[in-house]
């Protein structure tokens, strides 16, 4: 990378470390892969000597203001069973290493999606299920009718054993007659490989692909594939500081709340469960959601498979029938998340009360990590 500056927001006595940014000498537009990324941030996999430099920005910050808490926010997939291309651990025990030589290690915490995790290398997390509301100003209205074209919804951006085991089981079991169904939308050129509407590298944004389509409320049910789950008894346990089985609520669970539509969930064991707890309603008056409890990832699945088919059994009128028996449980769901989309709004986010939009101040740093001024930066770059 043609190295050109840093950016760090700064929120009252808060350092939002996750947020940093690594800005390219040419920079115009374009998405910024930021610290929170781990292995895949730029500052990890494109900045030589990103251990000196960050070291030099958190000695700065040190230096010219007075900070309480430096907080490792946004954290997206950072376990290694989350996705098979890559393993955040090592950059998170450099990182741990980082934060004890420059002296702030006490004053650092995560807030990670993952709902499950108190811990990572040593160091705290603050659970935070930063999905919810995230489309949640694009809720469907709930008519007084609903007329489905398919029985589900099956969106799989990209392929993992749970989805791929499921679709397999769909095919052979001939169940896909009755799905709007994508999978691996953004490699063409994948095994198996199909679009419904546009794909993320056309619209450039992945949380807001598809919720404005009309098949997202065309479908009765969501089959919802989690970014994660358990696939061995090993993965709910804690080893080495990370509790691997974890209930990752992601915008996959989010759309099924925005567009009024029941779902299902291929997830870690009591992913509905978590559910419960922060206040959504499920579907256990309709059919059977004791899969939630099993926690042998192969008979989940075979659970998870029969409620499908169960499903299916319904005619397309008695799908109608049930929807509206559920839309007292529908229209919760979406207000809930309507709620959780309002706090967004009104504030940085709900883990950082008081935190308002006004309060965030970027701090700059140059290429070797040297506190300057956004004039400086901007005088001689393209600006953000």
């Amino acid at each position: 990378m043609n190295l050109g500056y840093f950016i760090v927001e700064k929120h009252k006595s808060k350092i939002l470390l996750g947020n940093l940014l690594t800005v390219p000498k040419d920079y115009s537009t374009g998405f910024l892969a930021p610290l929170s990324l781990f292995s895949q941030s730029d500052l990890v996999t494109k900045t030589k000597n990103w251990e000196k430099i960050l070291s030099n920005i958190i000695r700065n910050i040190e230096s010219n203001y007075k900070i309480d808490d430096y907080v490792i926010d946004n954290c997206h997939e950072i376990f290694d069973i989350v996705n098979d291309n890559f393993d955040n651990r090592p950059i998170i025990k450099e990182l741990r290493k980082i934060f004890k030589n420059t002296g702030i290690l006490d004053r650092v915490y995560f807030s990670d999606n993952n709902l499950d995790l108190m811990n990572i290398e040593g160091m705290p997390n603050r659970p935070h299920p930063y999905f919810l509301g995230w489309n949640g100003d694009k809720s469907v209205r709930i008519g007084s009718h609903r007329h489905f074209q398919k029985k589900f919804l099956f969106m799989n951006r990209i392929d993992k054993f749970h989805r791929r085991w499921l679709l397999g089981r769909f095919i052979s079991d001939d169940l896909l007659s009755e799905m709007d169904w994508s999978y691996n939308v953004n490699n063409p050129d994948a095994y198996i490989h199909k679009v419904l509407g546009k794909s993320e590298r056309e619209t450039g944004s992945e949380v807001v692909t598809y919720v404005t389509h009309d098949f997202m409320t065309e479908c009765f049910c969501h089959i919802v594939c989690e970014t994660n789950f358990n696939l061995s008894t090993r993965d709910i346990k804690a080893e080495g500081g990370y509790t691997r089985g974890n209930r990752f609520i992601t915008e996959k669970t989010e759309k099924a709340f925005t567009t009024a539509s029941p779902f299902i969930i291929a997830s870690g064991p009591r992913y509905l469960e978590k559910l419960h707890e922060l206040g959504f309603k499920t579907f256990n008056d309709w059919w059977d959601e004791s899969y939630d409890k099993i926690s042998n990832p192969k008979k989940r699945l075979e659970a998870i498979l029969n409620v499908v088919k169960y499903i299916n059994t319904k005619s397309h009128e008695e799908l109608i029938d049930m929807w509206q028996e559920m839309k007292p449980v529908l229209k919760h769901n979406q207000d809930l998340n309507k709620w959780h989309y309002i706090q967004n709004l009104n504030s940085i986010n709900t883990r950082f009360p008081g935190h308002f939009m006004a309060n965030v101040e970027g701090l700059y740093f140059n290429s070797s990590g040297n506190l300057t001024g956004p004039a400086e930066v901007f005088k001689t770059y393209k600006t953000v």
